[in-house]
């Protein structure tokens, strides 16, 4: 079928089976693309880019000059390939989400289970944890879990440290702006909110990247803040202090 052919029908149903509850997020198969595109009549059409574009990227960053067999921990897996690519990279990987992830590799383990019950850590800790636009979500009931703790953010901050072998990197994401507040399903942080977040941690960096228009994302300066009532996303690198 030529792209041209493309009627206002078949356009919804692609844009509906593409989506993030259409038929691919329904079979476990929905990773969160970083470049977003919509069906119309006649044609596909880009419409946004999202915060991804900038997360992933950070987190291997971050995670230059692990080597080869170091233990990593994924929190929230389930709706990226994060996990996969990092396996793929020699990596031995934790994907631990309460969804089970849906792809499989030889140094993926896969712990579909809260983070708050999971106590399958190895004794010696994990070599890095990634958190990636996870923590906000906890306690809030976002994917079908218990909802009413209001602060499962900072228990599973803690938890994470505890995890975390003596020296073990942490990568942290979230969303922030420059007044803290809920959005639907999560929360988004604030410059004092952060620190409470990374609180116990010994932070080694943490920016600020913001939407400068629907499809260009940047990096912010030292001191700026992104326009106020604007979502952007907070990314931190940080490590567990010594036992």
């Amino acid at each position: 079928l030529p792209v041209e052919d493309i009627d206002a029908g078949l356009a919804e149903l692609l844009n509906f089976a593409e989506g993030h509850r259409g038929f691919r997020a329904q079979a476990g198969l929905w990773f969160n693309p970083p470049v977003q595109v919509a069906y119309q009549p006649g044609g596909v059409v880009l419409t946004g880019v999202n915060e991804r574009i900038v997360e992933v990227p950070f987190v291997f960053r971050a995670l230059a000059g692990l080597p080869a067999g170091a233990r990593i921990l994924d929190v929230g897996s389930a709706e990226s390939t994060l996990a996969l690519s990092l396996a793929s990279l020699g990596y031995r990987v934790t994907a631990l989400d309460l969804r089970e992830y849906p792809l499989r590799h030889r140094d993926i383990e896969v712990v579909a289970a809260p983070l708050e019950e999971w106590d399958g850590a190895p004794e010696e800790g994990f070599d890095a944890i990634v958190c990636l636009s996870t923590i906000e979500h906890l306690g809030l009931g976002a994917y079908g879990e218990h909802a009413g703790d209001d602060r499962a953010d900072l228990a599973g901050m803690r938890r994470l440290r505890a995890m975390a072998a003596p020296g073990g990197r942490l990568v942290l994401t979230a969303p922030y702006a420059t007044s803290a507040g809920r959005e639907e399903g999560q929360r988004v942080y604030d410059r004092p909110g952060v620190d409470e977040l990374l609180e116990g941690w010994d932070v080694r960096e943490v920016v600020v990247a913001h939407p400068a228009s629907p499809v260009e994302w940047t990096v912010l300066g030292p001191g700026e803040e992104p326009p106020e009532g604007r979502t952007a996303v907070v990314m931190a690198v940080a490590s567990a202090p010594g036992r």
